[in-house]
């Protein structure tokens, strides 16, 4: 079998963008927060090791700030395009690797080499994923299956009132109750959805040049792709 490799930063990654003060605490995202937590202080716990945990999330659900949160306190090393390592060289028994968006690997082999390599170097290694992949290979699809995973759950009402006006304030946007109350109930229930009708809202506000209006919301909602 030939050797393959892959790519990891030797240092954890930038995480300046993703404090713990900017992370917006659900009741969704709680269990997910939690079960990070437990996971990256097992060193310290005594109980048996849980060395593969992966993260399902939708897009926009805050994976990569909850992973980068935990990567800059425990020193976790992302994967990054960069550093040719062989997997055999890079994993060091009781540190912690994080590889996001699992789905878009398209070589298998690989994948499975890495999950391998870790648990045989007696590593940590949390995968994030929109979805649990349908993959070919089935020594692959036999470990995944079998690896615990946590899931931050859809927004539901409160949770869409409570991002909107985090996201509006991050834009300096004032956003009166009546609309926070009036688009929470006119769009679909993702992570998505909000961060797209925010980004339209400002371009209707830029383009107005006033408060922001019941009309400019109603015509940013008009150009969701939903």
């Amino acid at each position: 079998m030939s050797q393959l490799f892959f790519h990891f930063s030797e240092k954890s990654v930038d995480t300046k963008n993703f404090s713990g003060e900017n992370f917006v605490k659900l009741s969704q995202n709680s269990a997910a927060f939690n079960f990070l937590q437990q996971f990256f202080t097992q060193n310290n716990s005594g109980a048996k090791s849980i060395q593969n945990l992966i993260l399902r999330g939708a897009k926009s659900s805050g994976k990569t700030h909850l992973l980068k949160m935990f990567a800059k306190k425990y020193q976790a090393n992302f994967w990054q395009n960069g550093l040719e390592i062989n997997p055999a060289q890079i994993f060091r028994p009781k540190h912690f690797y994080i590889i996001e968006n699992i789905e878009n690997f398209r070589d298998e082999n690989l994948l499975l080499s890495l999950i391998n390599s870790a648990s045989e170097s007696d590593s940590f290694l949390v995968m994030s994923a929109q979805f649990l992949p349908n993959f070919s290979l089935p020594d692959l699809k036999s470990r995944i299956q079998n690896i615990i995973n946590c899931e931050i759950e859809n927004p539901d009402s409160e949770a869409i009132k409570m991002l909107l006006l985090e996201r509006f304030s991050r834009r300096q946007i004032k956003a009166s109750p009546l609309i926070i109350e009036y688009i929470a109930n006119n769009i679909l229930r993702s992570y998505v959805a909000i961060d797209e009708v925010v980004k339209n809202c400002e371009i209707e506000l830029f383009e107005s040049g006033k408060n922001l209006s019941l009309n400019d919301v109603k015509n940013a909602l008009s150009k969701l792709n939903f």
